[in-house]
């Protein structure tokens, strides 16, 4: 794909909602998303809180799903909260910036 030729790696988080684990990989292999996944579960979100840990939608404002993060290549935000379409604008204007 475009965004592999430019080395950008996408890793994807779910966070567990109405569905459940099956639902989520049978949805990653009916869409073949050749991507890393991460999965969020209830049970590990009530953990973080018990445990006084912040989850991973209060450390990275996430508000809604998906949200889109675009990072470098040493893990520093570049562009964050992007609309899926805002992608490749974005990529070209780095790209181009280099």
């Amino acid at each position: 794909s475009k965004w592999k030729n430019l080395g950008v790696k996408i890793y994807a988080m779910a966070k567990e909602t109405e569905g459940n684990k099956k639902d989520w990989l049978k949805f990653i292999g009916e869409n073949k998303l050749q991507w890393q996944h991460v999965y969020y579960s209830k049970e590990a979100d009530k953990a973080r809180i018990n445990a006084g840990t912040p989850g991973y939608s209060q450390l990275y404002d996430v508000q809604s799903f998906p949200t889109i993060y675009l990072l470098d290549k040493d893990k520093r935000i570049i562009a964050k909260k992007l609309a899926f379409e805002q992608m490749d604008e974005i990529l070209d204007l780095k790209l181009k910036g280099k």
